[in-house]
């Protein structure tokens, strides 16, 4: 059982049963927040179906390389602090791993509540 990351790499912890939890926000824009607003602005959408589609497709990779969406990644975040606890996530996931994708919304305009289970 190797991580997706790497053929040379053992994922240890996940090996010894132990939970590998990420918590983040895929798009955290915090200086465009809108506190009236219900769903997400359009780039915001964009992005975070961008990244859904990355990893429900197994493109990990396109998910390290998130500039490649283009302008939605520019406005999606200014600092990825909040994004990078994803790629720990994914590094430790199999490819035969069942994904589930619950609290898929994005509010306030700038923030997504898209959440990743792998079981």
């Amino acid at each position: 059982m190797r991580c997706i990351s790497s053929t040379l790499y053992r994922c240890a912890l996940r090996e010894k049963g132990v939970l590998i939890f990420g918590s983040g926000n895929v798009v955290h824009n915090l200086a465009r927040i809108d506190w009236r607003m219900s769903g997400g602005f359009s780039w915001a959408v964009d992005f975070d179906s961008y990244i859904k589609g990355k990893i429900t497709s197994r493109q990990y990779q396109d998910v390290i390389n998130y500039q490649l969406a283009g302008q939605s990644a520019q406005l999606a975040f200014y600092t990825p602090e909040r994004f990078y606890p994803l790629l720990y996530v994914l590094g430790a996931a199999r490819r035969d791993d069942r994904l589930i994708v619950f609290n898929d919304s994005c509010m306030l305009g700038s923030i997504s509540m898209t959440c990743y289970l792998f079981e």
